[in-house]
C-alpha cells in the first residue's frame, strides 16, 4: 500500500486485516476485494463502518484491478460499482 491512498479506492483480490486498517489510517475512501476474511471485517467493524466496503467475485475483480489509476464510483445502498 501506497502512502498516497487519501481520498483513493484500494482494490486487491485478497485484504489482510492489516492491510484493511493501514487503508482505513491512511484515509481511504473504500475498500473492493474478492476476499476478505469475516474475522478480519468483523475486527475493524468499528472502523469500516466509515467507508464503502465491496466483496466482488472474481470476474469483477480482474476487472477492477485493469483499470487502475481510473475513477471508481461507489454508491453502497444501491450495492452499485462503476469504473471509468
Amino acid at each position: 500500500l501506497r502512502s498516497d491512498l487519501k481520498g483513493k479506492v484500494v482494490a486487491g483480490k485478497f485484504l489482510a486485516r492489516e492491510a484493511l486498517a493501514k487503508s482505513i489510517g491512511l484515509g481511504a475512501a473504500g475498500i473492493i476485494a474478492h476476499n476478505i476474511k469475516e474475522e478480519d471485517l468483523a475486527d475493524l467493524k468499528s472502523k469500516l463502518n466509515k467507508i464503502p466496503v465491496f466483496i466482488v467475485d472474481e470476474e469483477n475483480i480482474e476487472k477492477i484491478l485493469k483499470s487502475d489509476g481510473k475513477k471508481v464510483y461507489l454508491e453502497t445502498e444501491k450495492k452499485t460499482l462503476i469504473l471509468q
